[in-house]
């Protein structure tokens, strides 16, 4: 779906794209999306069975917003299978956050990701520019996934979300 936020603000009529699809007929979930460049990029994401280690690219119309008929899949991979991630685009680098590696049947995963992940990706190749120093911690009240991203004055927050108890956590925690 897609909308057009007008002038003052206002939020247009939600738009269906039919024939528009990622990963052929199987779909994706809970895959981090992030604009940049003039195109969206989607990274992971769980497909019908398993968590995915792709990225996807499409560009939308400018003067429209409408999507083309297929997500396009990346040349090369994430450095691991991950679902339910925080994805930012900073200073020409997509930086890939936590997530899940494994699904626990219920909210959450029975495995969390830490890594803090580099990326670039010229056209359709996907390059991995290495993990970042600073991964995130598994402890209680410390968001590891399904949680709100943000870049603020150099500064990454993630808020909610959920920790490695599988709990909601209310913390914000940033770096």
């Amino acid at each position: 779906y897609y909308s057009k936020i007008g002038t003052d603000g206002t939020l247009g009529t939600w738009n269906h794209v039919a024939g528009n699809t990622i990963n052929g007929t199987a779909g994706i979930a809970e895959m981090g999306l992030v604009a940049a460049n003039g195109s969206l990029y989607g990274f992971g994401g769980y497909n019908d069975t398993a968590p995915s280690q792709s990225a996807w690219i499409v560009t939308p119309s400018a003067s429209t917003g409408a999507l083309p008929g297929t997500w396009t899949q990346s040349t090369g991979n994430l450095a691991a299978t991950v679902y339910a991630e925080g994805v930012l685009y900073i200073k020409g680098t997509f930086i890939v956050i936590g997530g899940c590696i494994a699904a626990s049947g219920s909210f959450g995963c029975s495995t969390y990701r830490t890594a803090v992940t580099k990326y670039t990706i010229s056209g359709t190749t996907l390059t991995n520019a290495g993990a970042m120093t600073n991964a995130l911690p598994i402890t209680a009240n410390f968001s590891n996934a399904a949680f709100g991203l943000a870049y603020y004055y150099g500064y990454i927050y993630a808020c909610g979300g959920t920790d490695a108890g599988q709990a909601y956590t209310q913390y914000c925690s940033y770096t």
